[in-house]
């Protein structure tokens, strides 16, 4: 089977790995096999050959193909792999995977590198903001960006933000400390003191209140209050990236619309911000990046119908990829999902990979993207007759003959409709390929694959993945309690004026290295082993791992 899957993947998309970098899109009605594709092929190729790679997986169709297909392999292989996985499951209400919105990726970043990250989210996900005259983003954005400056300046995070955006008074001798730390936060600071005064109502209303509608959900919901107020991450890209090993954010649990566009967006740019962090480092040390269904993550539209994403995937797909060390896989189900700025990157990307499409204008559009132009395919040949004499003695005639014949060819428009009609009839289960053959030159020929064969009538069990999705999301994430409790410890110690005040500079700059120090002894999430973890993994049935 394992030459099988290398012999299609030969002809589908195995071609140099510097034209992989050009990017793969595939587009598939549902129901044809392209969550197969994904999880059997592209992505078990990665883990097969032991490379990193990050798959976004918004309806979990991808992941239960990966899971099953490992749980079928020899155990040998499964130890392997198995200790490779790190599963964030974003549905979760038990255990979750911390990623807090406040985090330093190199000792380089600022205050506002840092409180910009949450704020662009925002934007991505709602860019009407921009047209609202008073409660928009003018306010959003300038009381957003100083409460996390503050933040970040006090090794906080977001259930701070909230707090001091709230009432700033309980947090008088904290604004002088920060200042302290870092004197460019004075407009920050001045910001926050100015709302101190019980008369300033109105003010404070005026400026804060569209911030605070946007931090509610984050408040409300124990299970985002616990992942993105941690106070440490879960998921060290630099150890996945060096190491080999595969993550799979899963988010089909996740219900509701706003919720699970909001975390796919963080955690989308949590991944594009390390690998700018990584720049050109990663040349020669490629990482996958799938995303399927990527329509899950576009949102709203700004006021003249554009997607503020489309700038993202542009420049993931145009200049990250190529300059920076990562093959992209993007996948949708039908091209008019997307705005045409989208359709353009997407159709730009080196590998085109296409299904059946039931859509008329889908099928059209992509036929031209596939359909090379041949001037001499021809439609209908009419012969040419003429009367010929015939002298047969002692008579003379004339015959009709054929001297000649006439052809009609197919016009472009025609050429492109024959091709689009191909791609409504293809079969499940098969693709009509365009593959790169090196970086920045593409293929003409388009090859038709067929996946019928690769692990033939072997599905995902549902009740086995479960299982073992219940196993890895204990074993990769920390239980919602313990982390609301070490939040809750931090802010009762906020409230209670525990922390040392700091005296003069010298004083700042010391135990600034010592309270560093000490914020790397607490529960690092990404590398400790939780008691949790070790009892799940003893009670965990070896034989869930394998196919029933």
């Amino acid at each position: 089977m394992q030459n099988l899957i290398i012999a299609i993947l030969q002809r589908l998309v195995i071609t140099p790995d510097s034209a992989l970098k050009n990017g793969i899109h595939v587009v598939a009605g549902p129901g044809t096999g392209k969550s197969r594709l994904l999880a059997l092929l592209i992505a078990w190729l990665l883990l097969w050959r032991m490379k990193s790679q990050v798959i976004i997986d918004p309806t979990g169709g991808v992941v239960d193909n990966i899971i099953a297909k490992i749980a079928r392999q020899p155990l040998p292989i499964r130890r392997r792999i198995w200790p490779r996985i790190h599963y964030v499951d974003l549905g979760a209400s038990d255990y979750v995977v911390p990623s807090p919105l406040y985090y330093r990726q190199s000792q380089a970043d600022t205050t506002f590198e840092i409180a910009n990250r949450f704020l662009t989210v925002l934007k991505r996900q709602d860019p009407q903001l921009q047209s609202a005259p008073i409660l928009g983003w003018n306010s959003l954005y300038e009381c957003g960006l100083y409460a996390g400056q503050i933040a970040v300046a006090l090794d906080a995070q977001i259930d701070f933000v909230a707090d001091l955006v709230r009432d700033p008074r309980q947090y008088k001798d904290l604004l002088k400390q920060a200042l302290m730390v870092d004197p460019k936060l004075k407009p920050a600071v001045t910001y926050f003191r100015e709302l101190m005064d019980p008369k300033s109502g109105a003010l404070r209303s005026r400026r804060t209140d569209s911030f605070r509608n946007k931090l509610l959900p984050l408040q409300s919901d124990p299970t985002m209050f616990a992942t993105f107020a941690a106070p440490r991450r879960g998921i060290d890209w630099e150890q996945i990236d060096r190491s080999g090993h595969t993550v799979l954010i899963d988010a089909r649990d996740e219900r509701d619309a706003d919720r699970r566009q909001f975390k796919l967006l963080w955690w989308f740019r949590d991944f594009v911000d390390y690998i700018k962090y990584r720049g050109m480092t990663g040349r020669g040390r490629e990482i996958g990046f799938l995303i399927d269904e990527v329509t899950q993550l576009l949102g709203y539209r700004t006021a003249e119908g554009q997607s503020l994403l489309a700038e993202d995937l542009e420049e993931l797909t145009s200049v990250l990829g190529r300059n920076f060390g990562v093959n992209s896989v993007i996948s949708h189900q039908n091209m008019s999902q997307v705005d045409p700025r989208i359709q353009n990157v997407l159709m730009q990307m080196g590998t085109q990979c296409v299904g059946v499409l039931t859509n008329d204008d889908d099928a059209l559009l992509m036929a031209r993207v596939l359909h090379r132009y041949n001037p001499s395919m021809v439609r209908k040949r009419e012969p040419v007759w003429m009367s010929v004499r015939e002298d047969v003695w002692p008579y003379t005639d004339f015959v009709p003959e054929i001297i000649d014949y006439t052809t009609t060819e197919f016009t472009p428009d025609e050429q492109v409709r024959l091709a689009a009609d191909t791609l409504r009839g293809l079969p499940k289960f098969t693709f009509l390929i365009r593959n790169a053959t090196e970086e920045g030159n593409l293929s003409t020929r388009v090859q038709r694959v067929s996946i019928a064969n690769v692990d033939r009538n072997q599905y995902p069990d549902p009740h086995q993945v479960n299982e073992i999705r219940s196993y890895l999301r204990v074993k990769s994430g920390i239980s919602v309690d313990e982390v609301t409790s070490l939040i809750e410890q931090e802010r009762e110690k906020r409230l209670m004026g525990s922390r040392r005040k700091r005296s003069d500079d010298n004083a700042i700059l010391n135990e600034g290295g010592e309270q560093h120090e000490k914020s790397q002894e607490r529960s690092d999430f990404s590398t400790q082993t939780r008691p949790n973890q070790a009892e799940a993994g003893e009670s965990f049935k070896e034989e869930l791992w394998t196919q029933k």
